[in-house]
């Protein structure tokens, strides 16, 4: 997969056409290290669920505008309602599961692929976007391919299917169980379900035609 492009966020399908000031991604895993009475450390995470990446994380997310007067409109309706939004900052996130004799592995948070949601940014084909996943470091990257019928069969050798079999997000599927204890990783860039955090940023307004912009979303 190709580092992430410069492009402007899209939130709930609506690109915000004014580039931000400044990203601020925080990602809060589900993990403790502990320090036992003689001295060790422990490490603890949460269990994720059957099927779900090793370590259960969410994310906050801060987009800020020094001048956002043009999307003024805009941002105070599409955050009027409270209630679930999507974010695409099309961006990619690595993903890691553990094998355990399944061939079938689900992506965390609801997320769906960017490339089956939101048309790409202008210029750039969906392929610049699409899922990188192997089996092992060293392994071979599989080819993302769309099924015909997710349900009813398996890919061939070397592909990887994607779909949405009912569970909210995308799943992904292999022609056989990687061998136990191997992991499977993938790069994905995902639409982020994300809710707008209850506490609003204080704006200072310097200028009369300058509208500053801070919004923080917290992963669903």
């Amino acid at each position: 997969m190709n580092p992430a492009v410069p492009e402007n966020a899209v939130l709930d399908g609506v690109y915000l056409v004014t580039p931000a000031t400044e990203w601020r991604i925080l990602a809060e895993e589900q993990r403790t290290v502990r320090q036992l009475a003689t001295g060790a450390r422990r490490e603890q995470i949460t269990y994720p669920g059957e099927g779900m990446p090793v370590v259960p994380t969410k994310r906050r997310f801060t987009l800020m505008w020094t001048n956002a007067a043009s999307m003024r409109a805009t941002f105070d309706e599409l955050l009027a309602l409270p209630g679930l939004h999507t974010l695409v900052l099309w961006r990619d996130e690595q993903l890691a599961w553990r094998a355990d004799g399944r061939s079938e592995f689900h992506m965390p948070n609801n997320w769906v692929l960017a490339i089956d949601a939101v048309t790409p940014p202008a210029g750039l084909p969906a392929a610049r976007f699409a899922p990188m996943v192997k089996v092992g470091l060293a392994g071979d990257v599989f080819t993302y391919t769309v099924p015909v019928d997710y349900d009813a069969g398996n890919p061939a050798a070397g592909e990887v299917w994607f779909s949405y079999p009912g569970t909210g997000g995308a799943s992904l599927k292999l022609a056989t169980p990687p061998d136990a204890g191997e992991i499977v990783y993938a790069r994905v860039v995902p639409v982020y379900q994300v809710y707008l955090a209850p506490t609003r940023a204080e704006r200072t307004f310097a200028e009369p035609l300058r509208e500053p912009r801070e919004i923080t979303l917290l992963e669903a």
